[in-house]
């Protein structure tokens, strides 16, 4: 499952699921059932083969979920770490002993605006 986005991995479940198969229950654990069901409780817990599947399936899920989350904080930037550089490029282009960067300091500012505010 690696290179899936979480769309294509949550579909990839959702067809084995569907291929594995439910029982007729409405509160059937792998498949509920559309239109007609019956009420009496689910019966798929008590087959192995379908179990098995279905933890099969979860860990392949998982698999594709851990795989974007590491994938997702490669990419993530030190939003602190870019506020300190904000800072110094602000003091380089209001306090600059050689004349005004303004250019500078009109970028700082824009990327500031860009940041969460939150964090």
């Amino acid at each position: 499952m690696s290179e899936m986005t979480l769309e294509q991995a949550a579909s990839k479940y959702d067809e084995y699921l569907h291929h594995i198969g439910g029982c007729t229950d409405g509160a059937c654990v792998i498949v509920r059932p559309k239109g007609m069901h019956t009420n009496g409780g689910c019966r798929c817990w008590r087959d192995p083969m379908k179990m098995q599947r279905m933890a099969h399936a979860a860990m392949n899920l998982r698999s594709a979920i851990d795989a974007h989350l590491a994938a997702t904080k490669a990419q993530t930037v030190d939003i602190e770490a870019v506020r300190e550089v904000l800072g110094v490029l602000r003091k380089a282009g209001r306090y600059d002993i050689y004349g005004t960067d303004q250019q500078a300091c009109d970028l700082a500012d824009k990327l500031a605006d860009a940041l969460p505010k939150d964090q």
